[in-house]
C-alpha cells in the first residue's frame, strides 16, 4: 500500500484496544506478560517505536548495541542519549588518529590529512544525531 493511500491511525483508545487484545491472545497461547509495541514505519515518533529501540537496545551485547545504536534515528531520547554516549567514546580514538596522522602528513606539500579526518567525524556526528540537511529534509517529509 502507498503511503499516501493507507489510514493514519492516531494513538487513543482504538491503539489501546489493539494492544490489549494483542496481549489477551498471547495470554491465551501460554505468553505471560510479553513486551508488546506498536509501532509506525512511516512515523517513527508516534506509537511505541521509541520504547522498542530501548528495549533492543538494553539487550544487545555491547558490541551489537553500539551498532545498532548507531543505525536507529534519532527518534527519541534514549536514542539520543545512547548515541551520544558511543560518540564520547569516540572521541580520543579519532583525536589520537588526527594526532598521528597530523605527525606523518606531507605539512612541506600542504597537505593537512589530518583536518580532512577531523571533519569525516564532524560530518559523521551531524548525520548520527539527525542534524544535517539530508536527514532534516526527511524529517521534514516524515511529518508533513
Amino acid at each position: 500500500m502507498k503511503k499516501g493511500s493507507r489510514m493514519a491511525l492516531q494513538p487513543g483508545p482504538i491503539v489501546a484496544n489493539i494492544k490489549e487484545e494483542c496481549s489477551h491472545y498471547l495470554a491465551d497461547e501460554g505468553i505471560q506478560n510479553p513486551s508488546l509495541f506498536l509501532i509506525d514505519s512511516y512515523r517513527t515518533d508516534t506509537f511505541d517505536f521509541g520504547e522498542l529501540s530501548s528495549a533492543l537496545i538494553k539487550k544487545a551485547t555491547e558490541l551489537k548495541r553500539e551498532a545498532m545504536i548507531l543505525s536507529l534515528l534519532s527518534s527519541s531520547n534514549d536514542v539520543i542519549w545512547e548515541k551520544r554516549r558511543v560518540m564520547e567514546k569516540r572521541i580520543r580514538d579519532v583525536a589520537v588518529g588526527a594526532a598521528m596522522t597530523a605527525v606523518i602528513s606531507e605539512r612541506h606539500e600542504g597537505c593537512r590529512k589530518e583536518i580532512d579526518l577531523l571533519l569525516e567525524e564532524a560530518i559523521f556526528y551531524t548525520r548520527q544525531f539527525g542534524i544535517d540537511t539530508q536527514s532534516i529534509s526527511v524529517l521534514a517529509q516524515m511529518l508533513k
